[in-house]
């Protein structure tokens, strides 16, 4: 075991003497001197709070531990830089074999999302468009880091051997008499084909199980299967756009915005390069998701500003901000990016949760049936959540699919 993974076992435990030459390293802090730790869970799965008590000090000062990957250790080391407003000061960035942690200062969320107004949507919007510009075509810096994969390759020649991989393993536990997908589409697919081996899955679960009634029909499920074929159509136009710096994954939970108008970027565990649209995109699916939820945390239906708006604010901020951005060609390949979305996001995802029930098609009769308040009772909760996004979400991408 290495000295600093020594050290960083003995932040995460908590002991006030590491976490005193921890801070000395970092800071001048002269005689100051961490009494106490303590340290209590946060909603998230390996996030803990520390509250460090100083010697001769009553208020205790919070930072965030995180357990993670390396790709958001690396960020925060290698990355960051162009983008620190954006981010909560990063104290420790520590990159391990088989885990990863960050020391981050802790960052208030005083208004979630549904408490935005058109204001904090709006600068929300734009410092989305600020960080891609940030990035923006900035190849060279971005080579630099070989641990940066990204999202869509170009000029891939040969299709890898995928026999071995745990997505084939997948596919035929599905359905062993479908034929695989092609290798033309694998090819295409480049470092997303174990992605598409199982969104192909969820399109054959889907078809067995006759679409998901009043969601998902059969008309949406043959492009779909039409894209996972021939997936040029879709990914050309995105591969034809310049890259830069994606978020990944822009859940409006990872949006922290203060009472001082201060807006901070979360959790980076999904960073990659691509073509900005995507994280646009996603940006977008995100809020309609949250707006078709329900309870306290849900958007309201005129949630400050529509997803035009939207899209035409951060067109606007990007134009204004770089000196060569093609507008038309970023509008016109959001249809591409939505049906990527759908076809990455949600297909393998249906593919899990539904694969159970193509052997029982009784149970899925009886499921597609219940209210939600049913299926919440019934210990199916996340399909009565997912029904109504997925029912705004699939026609969306039909549309999508018929521009392409």
């Amino acid at each position: 075991m290495s000295i600093s993974r020594v050290y960083v076992n003995e932040l995460r435990q908590p002991e006030a003497e590491a976490w005193t030459a921890f801070l000395q390293e970092r800071q001048d802090l002269g005689d100051l001197a961490v009494q106490y730790v303590a340290k209590e869970p946060l909603n998230e799965q390996s996030v803990y709070r520390y509250l460090l008590t100083f010697r001769d000090h009553t208020d205790a000062y919070p930072l965030i531990g995180k357990k993670t990957n390396a790709a958001e250790a690396r960020f925060y080391r290698d990355l960051a830089g162009p983008v620190r407003k954006l981010l909560p000061h990063c104290w420790l960035s520590h990159v391990g074999h088989d885990w990863s942690w960050i020391v981050l200062d802790d960052v208030p969320d005083h208004k979630a999302a549904p408490c935005w107004s058109i204001e904090d949507a709006e600068q929300v919007v734009a410092l989305l468009a600020s960080f891609h510009g940030a990035y923006w075509q900035q190849d060279d810096l971005l080579e630099q880091h070989a641990w940066l994969e990204p999202l869509l390759d170009r000029d891939n020649q040969e299709p890898p051997d995928y026999g071995a991989l745990e997505a084939w393993r997948y596919w035929d536990n599905v359905n062993r008499s479908t034929p695989r997908i092609s290798s033309h589409a694998l090819r295409s697919a480049g470092r997303l084909a174990p992605t598409f081996i199982r969104a192909a899955a969820g399109v054959d679960v889907l078809r067995q199980l006759g679409g998901w009634p009043g969601v998902i029909s059969r008309e949406q499920l043959s492009p779909l299967a039409e894209l996972l074929d021939d997936p040029l159509p879709m990914l050309q136009p995105l591969r034809e756009l310049p890259l830069t710096l994606l978020h990944g994954n822009l859940a409006l939970r990872h949006w922290h915005s203060t009472l001082f108008d201060e807006h901070y970027l979360l959790d980076w565990a999904n960073v990659t390069v691509g073509p900005s649209v995507c994280d646009l995109v996603d940006f977008l699916e995100q809020v309609e998701w949250m707006r078709l939820q329900r309870g306290d945390h849900c958007l309201d239906e005129e949630w400050p500003i529509a997803e035009e708006t939207m899209v035409d604010s951060y067109l606007l901020r990007m134009h204004f901000g770089l000196g060569h951005f093609d507008s038309r060609a970023m509008r016109q390949a959001i249809p591409a990016a939505r049906c990527l979305y759908v076809i990455t996001t949600w297909l393998p995802r249906l593919a899990d949760c539904f694969r159970p029930f193509v052997g029982s098609p009784l149970t899925w009769r009886l499921l597609v049936s219940m209210t939600d308040d049913q299926l919440h009772r019934a210990g199916y909760g996340r399909m009565a959540g997912w029904r109504p996004y997925l029912a705004e979400l699939f026609p969306r991408f039909l549309d999508a699919a018929r521009l392409l």
